[in-house]
């Protein structure tokens, strides 16, 4: 076997799974950080392939395969605390068998005439199809604990709606330094804004951007069959319209991280 093929497909199925294992658990990261695990992974498997040397040893093989997967997710997702990190393991490991799985089925039907590119596609359909649907039952169902949803109450108005939990958001209003919710406009319209506080916050290549955010009198954040938790936070109607993953509204970092009872 040639190393450079087997380094170029074994970094290709990486960086597949890295994709993948993102978009069931949510976590984003950037294309640059997913292209260095794939890199760390094609690399790592190549080198594994000399220093085994041809020999079969299963058990070593399985503790290489998952201190590689360590640390391919902790370069892709560096900003995850111990739980999660052990969950995107889990994740990447679980579909990396399923995908060798695959392989192995397509190589059974290689032998019989189906051209290797087709089965490669139908493999990737397979495993992207079986990705999607555990995305949505991940979600949906509440087990990944990135959805919640958020009550509260404005003067005479009362607001009811679903926010994604996002890691990323660490934004907090310069006085008292409260998390910020941003949320679609459509939320918060007929909400007077007069009382607003300004929350500078920047995007990618653009800086000394301003959000403007008011406090509910009163909030709260349910989390699938748990009873509702109080919580304070301003609420910031985002520039544009806001949907990520099919909610209206993203939740600050320090909520992701449910407190012990």
């Amino acid at each position: 076997m040639y190393a450079d093929l087997y380094f170029l497909g074994n970094t290709v199925l990486d960086l597949f799974l890295l994709h993948l294992t993102g978009q069931i658990t949510g976590e984003k990261t950037s294309v640059r950080r997913l292209l260095l695990g794939a890199f760390c992974g094609g690399s790592g498997a190549l080198l594994w392939l000399y220093i085994r040397g041809g020999r079969y040893t299963k058990p070593i093989d399985l503790l290489a395969a998952l201190l590689l997967a360590a640390v391919m997710c902790r370069l892709v997702w560096r900003h995850l605390r111990r739980k999660k990190f052990w969950i995107q393991i889990g994740w990447l490991v679980g579909l990396g068998v399923l995908m060798e799985g695959c392989i192995r089925f397509c190589a059974v039907w290689l032998l019989r005439g189906i051209p290797a590119f087709a089965l490669f596609a139908a493999a990737c359909l397979l495993l992207g199809g079986a990705g999607t649907a555990l995305r949505l039952y991940y979600r949906f169902s509440g087990r990944g604990g990135r959805i919640a949803q958020v009550h509260c109450r404005i003067g005479e108005k009362e607001v009811t709606f679903i926010g994604w939990l996002d890691s990323g958001n660490l934004l907090r209003d310069p006085i008292e330094q409260r998390p910020v919710i941003i949320a679609d406009p459509s939320l918060l319209e007929g909400i007077p804004m007069g009382q607003a506080i300004p929350v500078p916050y920047q995007t990618v290549g653009v800086q000394g951007q301003i959000l403007w955010a008011i406090e509910a009198d009163s909030m709260e954040i349910s989390r699938g069959s748990k009873a509702p938790e109080r919580v304070r936070a301003l609420l910031a109607p985002a520039p544009g319209k806001l949907s990520v993953h099919g909610c209206r509204a993203v939740l600050p970092a320090e909520w992701c991280v449910e407190k012990k009872e």
